[in-house]
């Protein structure tokens, strides 16, 4: 651990850790009461994700009410200690981190057979980035799902978690390998996977992660969606 994330500006967040490692020892229904009391409370707060979480829910999903069914989740700040807890429990867990823009370490990891999850749903406005409608809303998008796919040989397992009712915990579920895939375009390849992630989140539209500013543009004639101005998506 380097010592500079000692310092008294990140006393707080070591304290904060430490409360949540303690609360990591509660039963599993104490936890939930305690996130769901959380999200009661921050969703009626003026911070900037529940906004982004109320606009992305009434451009998506505009025949849910924000009020009643949105539950809000915390976005990790960009805070070195955070980053350091972080990667030690993903290690713990036998898991290994890859930078984001080191393309190379990925596809040797894809190469030599390793697993590697990202999240391919994410506002992406880099090289190679093309506007793919998600939620029927077109979006900065990372189509290189389906170029990894054709370069390494590396099957696309697409997998998703949901929450069950009260405190039975949480089910996975891994798909077969995607068929037929990569296509001949990268961003239909990218459009089938978002129609598979549709589907999931109108199972269970609670447990999505509205605050993401997911739809970004890639120029200056986008809509603002989350502006104080911003439009508002019309309901058929």
């Amino acid at each position: 651990m380097r010592l500079r994330l000692l310092a008294p500006r990140y006393w707080l967040t070591w304290a904060g850790l430490g409360l949540l490692r303690l609360i990591a020892f509660l039963p599993y229904s104490a936890i939930v009461w305690l996130g769901r009391g959380l999200g009661t409370v921050l969703r009626h707060l003026p911070i900037s994700f529940a906004h982004t979480a109320r606009r992305n829910i009434e451009l998506c999903l505009p025949e849910l009410s924000p009020e009643e069914r949105a539950h809000l989740l915390n976005r990790p700040p960009k805070n070195e200690v955070i980053a350091y807890a972080f990667e030690r429990f993903r290690v713990g867990w036998g898991g290994r981190g890859i930078p984001r823009d080191d393309i190379r370490a990925f596809i040797a990891a894809l190469k030599n057979n390793e697993c590697v999850w990202y999240a391919p749903d994410q506002a992406y406005r880099k090289k190679g980035a093309e506007m793919v409608p998600l939620f029927g809303i077109p979006a900065a998008s990372n189509t290189l799902t389906s170029r990894l796919a054709r370069m390494t040989g590396a099957p696309v397992l697409p997998y998703f978690f949901h929450r069950l009712p009260g405190t039975q915990g949480y089910v996975g579920v891994i798909h077969p390998p995607l068929e037929n895939f990569p296509g001949d375009c990268a961003a239909s390849d990218t459009a089938r996977f978002y129609r598979m992630i549709e589907a999931q989140v109108r199972l269970a539209p609670e447990q999505y992660l509205w605050i993401h500013r997911r739809f970004k543009g890639l120029s200056a004639d986008y809509p603002d969606y989350y502006g104080r101005q911003a439009p508002r998506q019309s309901t058929p």
